[in-house]
């Protein structure tokens, strides 16, 4: 087995762990990010709707943000070529990305978590840091080995079924087209984001106990569509949004929990990439000052908690609204989508 030695490791390529990575350089620490996608960016999971001035929570220009299009104030990008820029801008700083790398473990060392056990193409790599920050997305796999509760009822869960579409005709559509209709007994939403004149990143969530049904209940939806009539189908969208609220405790000793992983996701509408970029941001300056102190405890990186009360509050109280309305069989719409990140 080989061993070597970082500074920081990050688990997962995605918004979280780009985000923390590119700012843990610029605080001057090293860093390493192993993925086990082959591909950063792909398979696509979400709907690719965030906040319009996402790229300067992560300090990047809005040339770089792969913005698709823009709906009132926020914007659909392409996640894949957004994620592949940041993983770029890693490189070109000095930090490493490793893609087909699956981090099989968290191992303790110096009586912390601060090690990794990964499976590699070429054999099995026990990776030793000062402190690991997990960004695995909703999986929770490693943080569960680590000690986190990241299990998911069924019932907790967003079972979503996509695609992006191209030669469809929507120009009849309104700038804010989209919604969710939730129901007694078979809870589903939906989301249709524009993404030129004849694309479209449709797609449709259901309650986790339905999600055998989500692949129906999309192409039910896309045959009312009219607009989407003659459409072809180019990428698919499969994926599962947490509807829990977020983690209570995110940070051990000698590791912190970002993103989608920390179940840091707004349970009414899906949209988790704002929260994945501020938590890895954020991540990676408590990672900093810890640095500065030397110290990598659990009472070291409670700041991390700290720093993230708003999101906290403002997560939960979705949590709780999205409990009610589902267990209240509500209809629910969000054609104005500047009330996701009110509060």
């Amino acid at each position: 087995m080989i061993e070597k030695r970082y500074e920081i490791i990050v688990v997962g390529a995605g918004p979280a762990g780009l985000s923390c990575a590119k700012r843990l350089l610029e605080l001057g620490l090293r860093v390493v990010v192993f993925e086990k996608k082959r591909e950063i960016g792909s398979p696509l999971r979400c709907g690719e709707l965030t906040r319009g001035d996402f790229y300067k929570v992560i300090g990047i220009r809005k040339d770089e943000a792969a913005i698709q299009n823009t709906i009132r104030s926020n914007v659909v990008i392409s996640r894949s070529q957004f994620e592949m820029r940041m993983a770029e801008i890693i490189a070109q700083r000095g930090g490493r990305v490793f893609t087909s790398t699956w981090v099989k473990d968290v191992i303790p060392y110096d009586g912390f978590y601060s090690g990794v056990l990964v499976q590699t193409p070429i054999g099995t790599l026990r990776a030793l840091s000062k402190a690991v920050v997990i960004a695995e997305g909703v999986e929770g796999i490693i943080a569960r080995k680590a000690g986190f509760n990241t299990h998911l009822e069924l019932s907790e869960i967003g079972a979503c079924y996509g695609a992006k579409m191209d030669g469809v005709r929507i120009e009849n559509i309104h700038e804010g087209f989209g919604g969710a209709v939730v129901s007694v007994s078979t809870p589903f939403a939906y989301w249709l984001f524009p993404l030129s004149p004849t694309s479209v990143n449709v797609g449709i969530a259901v309650a986790g106990t339905e999600g055998y049904r989500a692949k129906e209940r999309f192409y039910d939806f896309i045959m009312r569509v009219k607009e989407l009539k003659g459409g072809s189908i180019t990428k698919r969208i499969v994926g599962a949004v947490p509807m829990s609220g977020p983690l209570k405790i995110p940070y051990g000793d000698g590791i912190i929990v970002t993103g989608t992983a920390a179940r840091l996701v707004d349970p009414l509408t899906g949209e988790g990439i704002i929260f994945a970029l501020v938590s890895g941001r954020v991540a990676a300056e408590v990672l900093s000052n810890a640095k500065k102190r030397m110290d990598f405890s659990q009472e070291s990186l409670k700041e991390y908690l700290h720093k993230l009360s708003g999101v906290y509050r403002f997560l939960r109280e979705r949590a709780k609204e999205s409990r009610k309305i589902i267990g209240k069989g509500l209809l629910h719409l969000f054609q104005n989508f500047e009330e996701w990140y009110r509060g």
